[in-house]
Parts: C-alpha cells; sequence; structure tokens
C-alpha cells in the first residue's frame, strides 16, 4: 500500500509539472532574404527529449517571437508582430496587420516580421481555457522622419481556439490598451502570476523616465492597474535594442538591463502589484544588444552583453560580491558573428542565448543553478542543423508553472547532435528511501555520471562513478522528491524519481 501511494504521489508530480506547458514549443524563422523560402524551425522539449523539427513556414521571424501551445504542450500558434499563425503554418482567420500603421508600411510591409525582439508576450485568458491575449507595442514615426519611430502605444489582441474546428481566430486585434504622450521602452515585456495563481501581472516602462506602468489581466480582461517612479531613470537611446527584463522564478524579484542605465534589481509583491528598489549593478560595455535570466532556482541572474556573459549570485550578502564573468566570445562566425544576446530559459533548466545575427547555433548555460564554471557554458551548445535563427530572435515566456509545479524539468535529455535521445526510465529503490539509492541499470552501462535534481530543478548532487552498483548515498538530503539521472559512457540518459522521508 505504501509504495502504491509513493507511486500516486510521483504520478501526481508528473502531471503537475506539465500542467502548464505553455513554452514547450519554440518557433523560430530564418531570414534568408529569399522570397518564398522561409525555413524553420521548431524546438520541442515534449515527451522527455529535445527536438529540432524542421518546418516550411509563411514567415519570417527576424526580431518579434511568440510562440504559444496549450497546457498539454500542443503547439497552437506563433507571430512575428505582423501576422498570426496557426499550428498547420497557416496565418489563421484574423491574423493579418498585427501592430498595422505607418511603421508597418515603412519595414517593406512587415516582410522580416516587426521591430523590437521583446515587444510581445502570450498570455492566456485566466477566464476561458481557451483564449490568449497578445500584448505587443506599435511603434509611430515621427512628423519629421518615419525613420525615427517611437513606442507609444500598448496594444493587445485576442485569439479564441475553440473556433474553426479548433484552428484558432483572432476576434480582437490592435486594440489600445495604454498610450502615453511621452514615449514608452521598447523590449522589456515582462509578465508574471499574480499571487491569486491565477490573473496575470505586465510592467512596462516609460523611457527617459523612472517610471512603470502595471497592467493587471483577469477574468475580466486587460486594464491599467496604477503606474510607481522608482530608482534612477532610465536614459539610453538605444535602450530597446537588445535588452531584456524578467521576472524570477518565483516571481519576487524583477530585473532589466541596458548598457547606459545598468543592471536595475528589484523586489516585487506578486499581490499588490508593488515595485522595491533593490540595487543598481553599472557594468560597462559600449555596445547595445543585452539580454538576462534567471536560473530556476532563482539564485544566479545571467547577464549577457555581445562578447561577454556574467553571473551574479544573488544569495551574496554583498551583491557585488556576487558578478562574475562566466563566458568570453570565442570569435567565431557561423556563418555571422555567434555574439550573445537574447536569453530565455527553457523547460529542460537550461538557458538558451541567441545572437543578434543570424546564426546555425544558440548558444547554452547547461546547469544554470551551477556557481561559476559549474554553470557549464557551451557556446555552439544547440546545433540547428544549417538553420539560422532570425536575427535577435528568441520567443519571450514568463513562467507559466509558478505556483503549480516545478519550474522545468531537468531530466529532458540533451545532446550535441541536432537529433536527440530519449531518456529512458529507470527504476529507482528503495522507493521511498533514506539513506542510500540504487538504479536498475543494465550491466553494461556501470559508468558515467549520475545527478540529483531537487523539485525546483536545481541540482543538488552530482558525481562520476565507475561502479553504480554500490550505490548513491542520499543521507546528506532534505526529505522531498528528487529526479535522478544517470548518463552513461556511451552519451546513454536514464531517468527516475525518488521520495526521501
Amino acid at each position: 500500500m505504501k509504495n502504491f501511494l509513493v507511486y500516486l504521489i510521483l504520478s501526481a508530480l508528473v502531471n503537475l509539472s506539465y500542467c502548464q506547458n505553455h513554452d514547450i514549443n519554440w518557433m523560430f524563422g530564418g531570414t534568408n532574404f529569399i522570397p518564398g523560402e522561409k525555413d524553420g524551425i521548431l524546438l520541442n522539449f515534449d515527451e522527455s527529449k529535445r527536438k529540432i523539427l524542421q518546418q516550411e513556414i509563411e514567415i519570417a521571424i527576424d526580431q518579434q517571437n511568440g510562440t504559444i501551445s496549450d497546457a498539454d504542450g500542443k503547439l497552437l500558434f506563433y507571430s512575428n508582430g505582423c501576422k498570426v499563425i496557426g499550428a498547420d503554418h497557416e496565418m489563421i482567420e484574423g491574423g493579418d496587420s498585427l501592430n498595422y500603421g505607418e511603421w508597418y508600411s515603412y519595414i517593406n510591409d512587415c516582410q522580416y516580421g516587426y521591430t523590437g525582439p521583446q515587444n510581445m508576450i502570450i498570455l492566456p485568458d485566466p477566464g476561458n481555457a481557451n483564449g490568449y491575449y497578445i500584448l505587443h507595442k506599435k511603434f509611430q514615426p515621427t512628423p519629421e522622419d518615419v525613420s525615427l519611430a517611437g513606442i507609444r502605444e500598448y496594444l493587445y489582441s485576442y485569439v479564441a481556439m475553440s473556433l474553426n474546428e479548433g484552428k484558432g481566430k483572432v476576434i480582437y486585434k490592435n486594440k489600445l490598451l495604454f498610450k502615453r504622450f511621452g514615449k514608452l521602452m521598447g523590449s522589456f515585456n515582462a509578465a508574471v502570476k499574480h499571487e491569486n495563481n491565477k490573473d496575470w501581472w505586465i510592467i512596462a516602462i516609460g523611457n527617459y523616465s523612472n517610471t512603470y506602468f502595471k497592467f493587471l489581466l483577469n477574468k475580466d480582461g486587460i486594464s491599467v492597474y496604477d503606474s510607481t517612479s522608482i530608482g534612477e531613470k532610465l536614459l539610453d537611446p538605444n535602450i530597446s535594442s537588445g535588452g531584456q527584463s524578467k521576472f524570477s522564478p518565483d516571481g519576487r524579484k524583477y530585473a532589466l538591463f541596458s548598457v547606459i542605465s545598468g543592471l536595475l534589481l528589484f523586489d516585487f509583491d506578486r499581490s499588490t502589484g508593488a515595485l522595491a528598489f533593490v540595487k543598481k549593478f553599472k557594468i560597462l560595455h559600449t555596445l547595445s544588444f543585452t539580454g538576462l535570466e534567471f536560473s530556476a532556482n532563482g539564485r544566479f541572474l545571467y547577464i549577457s552583453v555581445i562578447d561577454t556573459l556574467y553571473q551574479l549570485d544573488l544569495s551574496e550578502p554583498n551583491l557585488d560580491d556576487g558578478l562574475r564573468v562566466v563566458g568570453v566570445w570565442d570569435k567565431s562566425s557561423n556563418p555571422f558573428e555567434t555574439t550573445f544576446c537574447l536569453m530565455q530559459r527553457g523547460p529542460d533548466c537550461r538557458i538558451y542565448i541567441s545572437s543578434p545575427s543570424s546564426t546555425n547555433t544558440i548558444h547554452v548555460i547547461n546547469n544554470p543553478d551551477g556557481l561559476g564554471d559549474a554553470c557549464d557554458f557551451r557556446q555552439h551548445g544547440l546545433d540547428l542543423n544549417d538553420r539560422s535563427t532570425g536575427t535577435l530572435s528568441m520567443p519571450n515566456f514568463p513562467n507559466y508553472r509558478l505556483d503549480t509545479g516545478p519550474v522545468c524539468d531537468p531530466s529532458i535529455a540533451t545532446s550535441t547532435s541536432p537529433l536527440f535521445q530519449a531518456v529512458q526510465p529507470v527504476m529507482v529503490w528503495p522507493n521511498p528511501a533514506h539513506d542510500v539509492i540504487h538504479l536498475d541499470l543494465p550491466q553494461d552501462k556501470s559508468k558515467g555520471i549520475y545527478q540529483i535534481y531537487d523539485i525546483t530543478g536545481r541540482l543538488v548532487v552530482s558525481a562520476f562513478v565507475s561502479d553504480i552498483d554500490t550505490g548513491i548515498d542520499v543521507s546528506n538530503l532534505g526529505r522531498g522528491i528528487y529526479v535522478v539521472r544517470y548518463i552513461d559512457n556511451d552519451g546513454g540518459a536514464f531517468s527516475g524519481k525518488v521520495l526521501l522521508e
């Protein structure tokens, strides 16, 4: 009976961790500038393995990138900020002309997608399981010079997936949510779940100001909640050309980075939406393309600036002591310069880093919860099999799983090959366990490395072994459910779960 209860607990954990899989699919659209030949890449994390699926798509995804799946991980639609494309790679009904206006026409009728890499985010409707909001920022040219555009309008569009036999329909688009006489900052479009685990907070920032506008999405729709002026003014004229803002996985911290204004760190109250300024970090650099992302356990914040990757340890009593360099660009090109830019944490707990030029590879931080070099940063860690990613393209996902399960699943298989091997299940015994656990592996798989992750995705044990039959000491771990992953010398991967009492 006890083992049966353990099985139910572990099964519930598995189901829980996969009940908000809106970020399982990532669409990339190559910008090869050949009309009618826009090859795409679908990066898929479903079924406990990471897969690269080549796609023939009808749009280029150069900067803005929004991809959304349903709660079970089925691809629903994606957008480049101009069109909304369904899972069949055809434009869904009403999915044309997002952000339509003078700037839309100025950028060749949006031939390669809309401007601003983090200017769009897609959120599920708290009041309708089949509805999705697309929040997007619109550029407006100045009367003097159309090329000198700024953002004054924050818009939203709505997709009803219950229509057209499940293919979806944009039932309204380009609705004005907020307009500011002065400019809004481009990019820096971040969202986090409300404390009630139903609604969403969204933040937009005034350019050349220190004003943060907060919006609340609930079952009744989306509206302006309030605004607050806090910290230093953001003064970077190029602040929207590649920077990012992010909430921590637990939603308690909010961070943004630009080269001139620096890294700004805030505490955030998910119940009231209140921001509290914590610290400013000046990271000296002259190039504007930047990105940032939190590790799954929230301890580390990673910052990229073209040729340098930083790690900030937020557990340091003196935060200035926690900033270190963990990567320097290797000067390679594939086919263009593979420098560092936008970041996004994946469902597999790894952090993926795009380049500001079209490249055939993506950089990967394999163990973001590791201190310093233990983060295992690999340049060109993900080979896209000769399909270039779009310039500055990276899907923009919040933590959809907040309060519903683990942030991510570190047992998802990975490989340096474009084709990925599935993780094989393995029995962990005894289960529940106290001091020592064993893995039922094939006899020829006794040499390799084992890793143990806690429920937050944090790596807590990692060791090489020559004989796994001796068992794994877990006496120093606390009570709870853990993922045990074993990788043999041939690259085979095995994974199981265990309850420690």
